[in-house]
């Protein structure tokens, strides 16, 4: 029975380490977003891949700031505190400070607040007052609870390549099979699946749609490994 118990306990680690380990493809090496008809020398576009280091048990938040850039975070048990998953521009952990029965938000990070916000339209989530949009143009925000279940890596694009549609940030990527992956998103426009053509070429492609009023290319980039 012990010998059975250590074996179980053995696969268990094994797996976890595999799963840990087998994307050291992605995450240990630059990647660039381009065109075939685009010269990267001039101006590179970075792509990041990066574990996710999270506890079981979070709450993850997906926050869009309007229609150009998304952002991850997550709770714990602690409801005023919001922990960032790093990206280039930002990491650590914001105090939310809410007021006026959860109609007004600060977030403050070590001593400086990011100014208030008024939220729009009504709490959608008692249980989670931050979820919802948040403040006004230009700073408009919503966040939205999105599932990271299976996810062990995530992918930042770190600006918005020229006349595309896919918006620069932070997404949870989820292996769909052996050479595809797909964002895992509770927003329409944050969802793209990956085909791994090799592993020094992925195909990008958007998932989503357009509304009439809104501009900008859907069809598929080039992730590059740089040399």
């Amino acid at each position: 029975m012990k010998r059975l118990f250590y074996f179980a306990l053995f696969f268990m680690v094994s797996l976890s380490l595999f799963a840990e380990e087998k994307y050291d493809w992605l995450t240990n090496h630059d990647w660039v977003l381009e065109t075939e008809l685009f010269d990267i020398l001039s101006k590179p576009y970075q792509v990041i891949f990066r574990k996710l280091e999270v506890l079981p048990g979070i709450t993850m938040y997906q926050e869009r700031l309007r229609k150009e850039s998304f952002y991850l975070h997550y709770q714990t048990d602690q409801p005023n505190k919001l922990f960032i998953v790093e990206n280039t521009l930002s990491k650590g952990i914001y105090d939310l400070v809410f007021n006026e029965n959860y109609t007004s938000l600060e977030l403050v990070k070590g001593k400086v607040g990011y100014g208030r916000q008024n939220r729009v339209g009504k709490q959608e989530n008692k249980n989670y007052p931050l979820v919802g949009i948040w403040g006004e143009l230009p700073y408009l925000n919503e966040y939205r609870i999105v599932d990271p279940k299976d996810c062990f890596i995530y992918m930042e694009i770190e600006k918005q390549f020229p006349f595309w549609a896919i918006r620069e940030g932070s997404y949870l990527l989820k292996q769909i099979n052996e050479n595809t992956f797909e964002t895992v998103s509770s927003f329409p426009d944050g969802r793209l699946r990956l085909t791994v053509e090799n592993e020094k070429r992925i195909i990008l492609t958007p998932l989503f749609t357009l509304p009439k009023n809104e501009k900008g290319r859907l069809d598929p980039l080039i992730i590059r490994r740089w040399p």
